[in-house]
């Protein structure tokens, strides 16, 4: 988004004016204002468009869950900060707004049976797939693969054992917290990966989403 990036660069030339840094410095300021500000106004549009389909926490579930696995598992990018946001808006207002709207009868058992199901598929995806590097970002040495590989598995166990306390609690939190776990390990899969890839060039920066 071009007021993104205009707002981007007059922080970080604001900043490196003040603190005497070179152009090197500023540029690296200028991508890390860029993925915060990026970060926050997707943010702000998943509150906005969720409230007005009333399904907030659900969504916001899903995001935050989607957000703090692709730290460590990484996945694909689109190409442009704009398409960046419709995407991260899509994956967590339209299942969440689902989860808040559609009556779900199946027994608690058939319900762990299928979020356990769910993990192990993602818990299998993370030890052959992870971590996805980016064009911006590649991920080759051995010893950092192993790192975030193992980071990936441990932050998927942590989300699973807080989605299985959710079930006895408020089913929805659960739900949504395995969504957002499944939604994110789709994301490192190589057919979506490569799928996308083939239908954009280099990005311009990585969404942090």
């Amino acid at each position: 988004m071009k007021i993104i990036q205009k707002i981007s660069f007059e922080s970080a030339k604001y900043i490196s004016q003040k603190l005497g840094h070179n152009n090197q410095k500023r540029a690296v300021l200028y991508f890390g204002f860029q993925g915060i500000y990026g970060d926050v106004s997707k943010l702000s549009i998943i509150i906005l468009v969720s409230l007005i389909l009333k399904s907030l926490l659900p969504s916001l579930i899903i995001a935050i869950t989607f957000a703090f696995l692709r730290k460590k598992a990484g996945g694909f990018h689109m190409k442009t900060e704009a398409g960046c946001t419709l995407f991260t808006l899509c994956i967590c207002v339209i299942p969440g707004t689902m989860i808040r709207y559609l009556s779900l009868k199946a027994s608690f058992t058939t319900a762990v049976f299928a979020i356990l199901a769910i993990y192990v598929f993602c818990f299998i995806c993370l030890l052959k797939y992870a971590p996805r590097g980016s064009k911006n970002r590649t991920i080759t040495d051995i010893y950092e693969i192993r790192e975030f590989k193992k980071k990936s598995v441990l932050s998927l166990i942590f989300l699973a054992i807080i989605c299985m306390i959710f079930v006895f609690l408020t089913p929805e939190v659960s739900i949504s917290i395995c969504v957002g776990c499944l939604l994110e390990v789709i994301t490192i899969t190589p057919f979506v990966c490569d799928f996308i890839e083939e239908k954009k060039t280099s990005n311009n920066i990585d969404c942090l989403f």
